[in-house]
């Protein structure tokens, strides 16, 4: 038996000499110096084990307790909150961008469902607003349209 494996389409075919032939969609990344090997963009195999990232559930438990303060009064501003922490306003208002995140993006990384490959560096840089285009940068796999009547 013959296994080949591409990266266009899914499927697998017997050969008249018997071989199989299985074709599977994959992508290479290397990221922090590691390669990984993805499935398509939108499919999650059962069998990946569940990852919490602590600096990133950090970073959003960080996020939404700025974003509390502030919507509350317990803060008058981001450099209140700096000082008091000890942290540099810049990587507080960095952090706090993290409120912008589609709601599904923040759940998979509570869920330990991330993509491996995702990083806090990478949350942390200037983010889309538009909640498809935060799942494509990060490698979310996208959520289907519904429609309105």
């Amino acid at each position: 038996m013959t296994v080949t494996i591409h990266s266009k389409k899914h499927r697998s075919v017997v050969e008249k000499d018997g071989t199989i032939r299985v074709t599977v969609p994959i992508s290479i990344t290397r990221k922090g110096g590691r390669k990984y090997i993805l499935a398509p963009q939108g499919e999650s195999s059962p069998f990946a084990p569940v990852k919490i990232n602590d600096a990133l559930v950090r970073a959003l438990a960080k996020a939404f307790q700025i974003k509390d303060e502030i919507e509350s009064g317990k803060a008058e501003s981001f450099r209140e909150i700096a000082r008091r922490d000890d942290q540099s306003h810049s990587y507080l208002l960095r952090v706090f961008r993290l409120t912008m995140l589609a709601p599904d993006i923040v759940q998979a990384i509570l869920d330990g469902r991330q993509p491996k490959t995702l990083e806090l560096q990478e949350l942390l840089e200037p983010l889309p607003l538009h909640w498809p285009e935060q799942r494509r940068k990060f490698g979310f796999p996208e959520i289907p349209a519904t429609k309105t009547n």
